[in-house]
């Protein structure tokens, strides 16, 4: 009877080792589209992977040793770590709070709306970004327009600060290439 529940339980390591590595993939590449690839999330995957990999050796290997326990609180913290240092380094704002940001700001004219010409250009580099552990040096770009007068703006993903530019950053690339 006991061996049965042994066996049972060794079924389901590996489904539940799966339902967590997918699990914290999801929330990566989640964080991935709502912060524009500001924030380098995919540096955790290659840990996610080997973490589901370790898992998997310590508790489906037959031979239990002295350390199996250690072993076992040791890939419990990692376990727990890895989700903590995902959460914890994220940037303060997401693209969508960038253009919460720019509707607030005293430059916003309720005429204007945010156009969608400029989609494919979410981000841009910046050198006096903010630093944030994980956080790229890139500003998020925002275009926005009234029909016949176009506004830039970029935001810090970091501390929010808004910038407005004077020209449109793609046609300045365009012209300097």
């Amino acid at each position: 009877m006991k061996n049965d529940k042994i066996t049972k339980f060794r079924l389901l390591i590996p489904l539940l080792i799966f339902i967590v590595t997918i699990a914290e993939l999801i929330v990566i590449y989640r964080l991935n589209v709502a912060y524009k690839g500001v924030y380098e999330a995919f540096v955790f995957v290659p840990f996610i992977l080997l973490q589901s990999f370790i898992w998997y050796q310590v508790l489906l290997k037959n031979n239990i040793s002295k350390y199996y326990m250690l072993k076992i609180v040791c890939m419990v913290l990692i376990t727990i770590f890895i989700p903590v240092a995902i959460l914890t380094t994220v940037p303060e704002y997401t693209y969508k709070e960038g253009k919460t940001i720019i509707e607030s700001s005293n430059n916003f004219d309720s005429s204007y709306y945010f156009s969608e010409n400029y989609k494919g250009v979410n981000t841009i580099p910046v050198s006096d970004n903010p630093k944030g552990l994980l956080v790229a040096d890139r500003a998020y770009y925002y275009a926005l327009s009234n029909g016949t007068n176009d506004m830039f703006f970029i935001v810090s993903p970091v501390d929010g600060s808004l910038v407005q530019l004077a020209n449109d950053f793609t046609k300045k690339n365009e012209v300097n290439n």
